[in-house]
């Protein structure tokens, strides 16, 4: 049986982590890295049919945090790869009992932004993409 006391952490744990990939959002590169200049950080440039994507990974507590930069560097969007998949569940539970799932963007919304599950080759993360403005209205 689960640990509600445990579970309650992790669920706080993983709104900062949501709270830390949402304030990247439209930060410069060098921005990024000055935020977090105390954590361990990778810059990584990715060249695919001649366009150059630049890619800042950021290791947290449990997670790593992975922002991607458009062509004017301004991140664009966020992805929290979780460390132990066991608690992708509680995660999910979070973001149901916390934030509005938009069925129509198949996410839950985050202020401007939102929040989805995506599945990578081996692993499940949660992606936090913004929302359009025009959306919004």
């Amino acid at each position: 049986m689960e640990n509600p006391h445990q579970s309650l952490i992790m669920q706080q744990c993983f709104e900062k982590y949501i709270n830390l990939a949402y304030s990247t959002i439209g930060l410069s590169s060098a921005m990024v890295l000055q935020s977090f200049k105390n954590k361990d950080v990778s810059v990584m440039n990715h060249l695919h049919k001649g366009f150059d994507e630049k890619a800042i990974e950021v290791r947290l507590d449990k997670v790593s945090l992975c922002c991607l930069f458009d062509t004017d560097d301004a991140c664009n969007s966020t992805f929290l790869c979780l460390d132990d998949p066991d608690y992708l569940k509680l995660y999910i539970d979070y973001c149901s009992q916390t934030y509005t799932y938009n069925f129509l963007l198949n996410g839950w919304m985050v202020k401007n932004c939102c929040l989805r599950v995506q599945r990578g080759k081996e692993e499940f993360f949660f992606a936090l993409l913004p929302v359009s403005t025009e959306y919004l209205r």
